[in-house]
């Protein structure tokens, strides 16, 4: 049978199954050599790498059939640099050499310049490998992590934006008709604006009906609840915790609906 080899070019960052399955496919047809994109191409397409290149090297090489990962200068935004140095490198020890394409890739995606150079080189083009429907992206994967993890509670749900050491910004989803359990916080104040529907907000024993836009302050060992009246709609508070301790865990609950 011929020798053959398959080129394959990628951020690879970070590692996902979609590419071992494109790996796998090209291991099919011969041995695998990575061209691995660099950290300034990576940092071009979405602001910084999530893995330098040594580390993305060592990954990709550890992996079944992957025989070399190489550099390349992909400062064009192709990776033709990358396809003449593994040209050059094996073309001695192959009978033939392609250059390997995922499944998100085609004739009419995949850079003409790269197309131009493999047919220059003789050598031949591999498609949807890997499967012709992209699983997954190393941009979707970072972009899903990048997003605040939602927390489901009896009363709706909330997620955290940020925190510091004595701050925390929050979303607060109340759902039709639920309310948070009446309490205080030892150790902190909070801020809460509405930006979504109509809530009751108690607060030092008093009620105060509040619409879109309306802001109200709860100090610290300040008694407290959020309910929303409405039988239908969310309702959505944007709120700012302050204090020498803004864990979870600093709550005080006098009443609950959900005997927690």
């Amino acid at each position: 049978m011929p020798n053959k080899l398959v080129i394959l070019s990628g951020g690879f960052d970070p590692l996902h199954i979609g590419h071992v399955a494109m790996i796998k496919d090209s291991a099919e047809v011969g041995d695998v050599v990575v061209c691995l994109n660099s950290d300034d191409w990576l940092a071009r397409k979405k602001g910084k790498p999530f893995m330098n290149w040594d580390e993305r090297a060592t990954i990709v090489f550890n992996i079944k059939n992957v025989i070399d990962v190489m550099h390349m200068d992909d400062s064009d935004g192709t990776a033709c640099d990358g396809i003449r140095k593994v040209f050059e490198k094996y073309r001695d020890e192959y009978d033939q050499i392609f250059f390997g394409n995922g499944g998100d890739r085609n004739t009419g995606t995949t850079p003409s310049a790269e197309q131009i150079t493999s047919e220059e080189l003789g050598i031949g083009l591999l498609w949807e490998l890997g499967g012709s429907n992209k699983p997954q992206s190393s941009s979707w994967i970072l972009e899903k992590w990048k997003e605040p993890l939602t927390i489901q509670k009896p009363w709706g749900h909330f997620k955290t934006f940020r925190t510091g050491e004595h701050y925390k910004i929050k979303e607060l989803v109340i759902s039709p008709k639920k309310r948070i359990s009446l309490q205080y916080h030892e150790h902190r104040s909070e801020l809460w604006m509405v930006v979504q529907g109509t809530i009751v907000a108690t607060v030092g024993g008093m009620n105060y009906t509040m619409s879109e836009g309306r802001t109200i302050y709860v100090g610290k060992e300040s008694v407290h609840r959020i309910y929303n009246p409405s039988k239908t709609t969310d309702a959505i508070v944007a709120e700012i915790q302050y204090g020498d301790k803004v864990d979870e865990d600093d709550i005080v609950r006098l009443e609950d609906d959900f005997n927690r």
